[in-house]
């Protein structure tokens, strides 16, 4: 039931996300970033928003990551970057190399 709610609450932050202007302030936020990290969860590859700020990262060439809970295995979305486990070994990693 919550992972269906998710979904649809996500579906319904993407419709509103597209917008010109939900667009324009959501880039904004993005040029501003130094690294775009990916939250995986189970509906993370199919939630329009998601896939939509991966590819303003992706032509801003933002560097990009995903960060997956330690015991799962969501599917990753394309162009996002490296699949890491969510340790804060590997996070310091893609800071400080």
């Amino acid at each position: 039931m919550c992972q269906k709610i998710f979904h649809e609450t996500s579906e319904w932050f993407a419709q509103r996300i597209a917008s010109s202007q939900a667009a324009r302030l959501l880039r904004k936020a993005i040029e501003r970033c130094n690294v775009f990290i990916v939250l995986l969860g189970g509906n993370t590859h199919q939630a329009q928003g998601v896939l939509r700020e991966v590819r303003m990262a992706r032509q801003l060439v933002k560097r990009r990551f995903q960060l997956r809970k330690q015991g799962h295995w969501p599917t990753p979305i394309e162009d996002a970057g490296e699949v890491l486990a969510w340790k804060w070994k590997n996070i310091k990693r893609q800071f400080h190399g």
